[in-house]
């Protein structure tokens, strides 16, 4: 018997990726981005804010991903949010969802935001952000932002 006839299908399995800062592979154009966000998530620099800017395929979610478990393992209230997710969950959403919204992460300590620059032309989603980062920071947590595109 052959272990694999050419009548046999091959059943397309596929596995999430397992996004650590162990696997990163660190080169010199995302080097600083690298150990800004690692020593952020690890709560060895002051609590802020920052935004990695890169062009697709750089490993922006990657770094997001990453900081976002192991602010986890750390036991901190945390969330990686893509912006087609909060503007699915703004889309029909009046004032009051709105607010429920905000509410919902009022209390965490860190926030990572990935696709920043698909929310140019979202007004709503816009001031959501602003919101966000706001209670992020007056509550001294870390919030992270990554865009293909300078926000500036």
């Amino acid at each position: 018997m052959r272990l694999l006839e050419p009548e046999q299908r091959l059943l397309p399995f596929s596995y999430p990726p397992i996004f650590s800062f162990d696997n990163f592979i660190v080169g010199p154009e995302n080097r600083l981005a690298y150990h800004a966000i690692k020593e952020l998530s690890q709560g060895l620099s002051e609590p802020g804010s920052l935004v990695i800017v890169g062009d697709g395929g750089t490993g922006k979610t990657h770094l997001l991903s990453s900081a976002t478990a192991k602010n986890q393992e750390n036991a901190g209230a945390c969330v990686y949010l893509h912006t087609q997710e909060l503007k699915a969950r703004l889309g029909t959403s009046g004032k009051d969802d709105t607010i429920s919204l905000l509410l919902q992460y009022q209390n965490y300590n860190f926030i990572a935001l990935d696709s920043f620059d698909e929310l140019a032309h979202d007004i709503l989603a816009q001031e959501v952000v602003i919101y966000l980062y706001n209670m992020i920071t007056a509550n001294r947590g870390r919030f992270v932002i990554a865009s293909r595109t300078d926000p500036g």
